[in-house]
């Protein structure tokens, strides 16, 4: 219900009315959907998360997000998206793998810290950048709309930085981060 410093505008941006461009990059460097996290007791010893309860975690849709099976972590919505490779002699096997080492020996700490990082690295980091300038104070939030996208691009932005030039009003420009894709309501 708080969200710091400015609001959040009702205020709907759209592509050519408001700003010039808006730009997609998706980063798939470093994603990965499988791990075996390992930890290690005071002799050594190797441990593993083999032997734990069940651990299934399920998205707002229902959908399984996150499981373990044995001893590994795995992110079948990103292996789904991202898998490993595209071949028939390789579709039993379509997990991108990144063994995980965690300094401690508690299955329920290696477990934790290892899931959290498949999280952080099993989708791409997806940014846009904004081309133009909108008449909003920094830390405000906006929703942004472009039909350039199929199906429409929409997500909430929050304000970071605003260049304005009182010689140059051309010039002038807002800098958006903070980005979240939202998901249309309307029917197809």
């Amino acid at each position: 219900t708080h969200q710091g410093v400015g609001k959040v505008q009702p205020k709907i941006l759209r592509y050519g009315r408001d700003f010039r461009s808006l730009t997609r990059t998706v980063d798939t460097t470093g994603i990965y959907n499988a791990t075996r996290p390992t930890g290690k007791t005071e002799e050594g010893e190797v441990v593993t998360i083999a032997g734990m309860q069940t651990l299934e975690i399920k998205n707002e849709k229902g959908e399984i997000e996150f499981f373990q099976r044995g001893d590994m972590l795995y992110a079948p919505l990103s292996m789904s998206m991202f898998p490993a490779a595209f071949t028939s002699g390789t579709m039993a096997d379509q997990w991108i793998r990144k063994d995980f080492s965690v300094e401690s020996a508690s299955k329920e700490v290696i477990r934790s810290s290892a899931l959290r990082e498949l999280k952080k690295n099993c989708y791409p980091a997806v940014t846009y950048e904004v081309d133009g300038f909108v008449d909003v104070e920094i830390g405000d939030t906006v929703q942004i709309y472009d039909d350039g996208f199929s199906p429409t691009l929409i997500v909430k932005a929050r304000v970071t930085e605003q260049k304005i030039s009182f010689t140059n009003p051309a010039s002038n420009k807002t800098t958006f981060a903070n980005f979240k894709a939202l998901e249309s309501k309307l029917s197809d």
